[in-house]
């Protein structure tokens, strides 16, 4: 309810009795203070439709605004910082969260989703560092992924050869200076990503985006847009854990709209 109005802690204690006591339920709810420290250890499911066979899903990011002043406190025409400073005092530092996304191309539900802070790369959170391990995006997927979508942030070699290693086919862009690797005159069996340089050579970056699917990537920025349309782009809460299990419960709102039905398109 606190996630679907956009209500404070002390608005759901208010608002959930109004709905008990409406609908004649006898049952205690909780102080504003229990609502906040429950929310910590709260472990949220995201209500995924299961399906057998593989699946594609497509991968992005996006920033949520949290605590500290915006943009236009230090931007006003005529000011400048050290004035506003003396009048308003110094500013808190501005941050910022990256909530990750993995959406299932075919339901265009969100499978999973991590929140980290800003300076996590994606291609850092997706696998570790050198180690190969899969992170906690792949690993809350409940289906095995055959086709992963990504733009270029997910190019590092890390990434592609995780890809590999597990048999997914990965449909990435790589980046503009990005150099063939293993070349087809030696024994070993070649690459995907340099099967994509190869091509975008022969077709050029647009055609071999419409060539392979690239541009089924939108629908996880139209998710997101959906996302920021519903609950804004700004998290409500103060501590790291809270705003996780914020993000995570729109997420499952967000999956239940998308359960409900999608609009469809017909061409005449």
């Amino acid at each position: 309810m606190r996630e679907l109005f956009q209500l404070p802690y002390r608005g759901t204690e208010g608002f959930g009795r109004w709905v008990f006591r409406v609908m004649q339920i006898d049952l205690a709810i909780p102080g504003y203070t229990a609502l906040c420290k429950r929310a910590k250890k709260l472990d949220i499911d995201l209500s995924i439709r299961k399906k057998r066979g593989k699946i594609d899903v497509i991968v992005d990011s996006t920033g949520l605004k949290v605590f500290g002043e915006g943009e236009c406190s230090h931007s006003r025409p005529g000011f400048e910082p050290l004035l506003v400073a003396r009048k308003h005092g110094w500013a808190k530092h501005r941050t910022w969260r990256k909530l990750h996304l993995m959406l299932d191309a075919a339901t265009q539900e969100i499978v999973a989703d991590v929140l980290t802070d800003n300076s996590v790369h994606d291609s850092t959170l997706l696998f570790g560092q050198s180690t190969g391990i899969v992170n906690p995006l792949l690993k809350r997927t409940c289906n095995k992924v055959r086709r992963f979508y990504g733009d270029d942030a997910y190019d590092p070699w890390k990434v592609c050869n995780a890809l590999e290693q597990r048999g997914i086919e990965q449909v990435i862009p790589p980046r503009k200076d990005a150099k063939i690797k293993r070349h087809g005159n030696g024994k070993q069996p070649r690459l995907e990503r340099d099967d994509a340089i190869r091509n975008i050579r022969k077709y050029g970056r647009k055609g071999w985006k419409r060539r392979i699917g690239y541009h089924r990537r939108s629908l996880v920025e139209t998710a997101m847009f959906r996302l920021k349309t519903i609950f804004g782009d700004r998290l409500k809460n103060r501590l790291f854990e809270n705003q996780k299990t914020e993000s995570r419960i729109r997420c499952k709102i967000l999956n239940h709209f998308t359960n409900l039905g999608l609009p469809e398109y017909f061409s005449k």
